[in-house]
């Protein structure tokens, strides 16, 4: 059976076929190696099947994280510097005061003795918050009283840092009088009843208080 004659027709649409096709293999063929990138695909136009290897889809997904984000924590790092000093707390509420020392024994210097033993005896003490107390009845055995007289002298810690004047009850009638303490601690009398005005020569040392700081 004889076959038809290709018509020009024919002819150029199969030259044209066998051009198309022959020039897209040339192109595919003769792409340079790592050309196309990402801004020659298009979203979701690639697949697993269109990569060479499994290995290429795992580094398309990326390496897998570090063990803190599988659940495991990781080791502890080192412990960091000391920071600032914070602030100072509000002050406590005042604690109960302490009670002041018991009464020591005044020792007495010269002739001053005790009045009596009804009468309290001299004595000397110093409270928690520094104050000194002198207390007792004296009076000047074998004679009187005269001014600048030293009753007693106090030890070192129960001593005033300036001279101090004290107002004092002397005699049987209250007559007023005065004794003072110095810085070195002697208790002096100063003035006062005596015996050669008709009254006893007694002298009241309590109420005598001063701040010894």
């Amino acid at each position: 059976m004889r076959l038809p004659r290709p018509t020009y027709s024919n002819v150029v649409a199969s030259l044209a076929l066998f051009v198309a096709l022959g020039g897209t293999s040339y192109a595919v063929t003769t792409l340079p190696r790592n050309s196309v990138g990402s801004a020659q695909v298009r979203d979701h136009s690639l697949k697993v099947a269109d990569l060479s290897s499994e290995a290429t889809v795992g580094l398309a997904r990326g390496r897998r994280g570090p063990l803190g984000a599988m659940g495991v924590d990781g080791p502890a790092g080192p412990q960091g510097p000391k920071g600032d000093t914070g602030s100072a707390g509000a002050t406590g509420p005042t604690g109960p005061a302490s009670s002041p020392e018991g009464w020591k024994t005044l020792d007495l210097v010269g002739s001053w003795v005790i009045l009596g033993s009804q009468w309290a005896t001299a004595q000397y003490r110093r409270e928690p918050a520094g104050r000194v107390s002198i207390r007792g009845v004296v009076t000047k055995g074998g004679g009187v009283p005269v001014e600048g007289d030293v009753i007693a002298i106090l030890p070192v810690g129960y001593r005033p840092v300036m001279d101090e004047v004290f107002g004092a009850m002397t005699g049987n009638y209250a007559v007023g009088g005065r004794v003072d303490i110095t810085t070195a601690g002697q208790v002096v009398w100063i003035a006062g009843a005596t015996g050669a005005s008709g009254t006893n020569d007694y002298t009241s040392l309590s109420g005598i208080s001063f701040w010894n700081d």
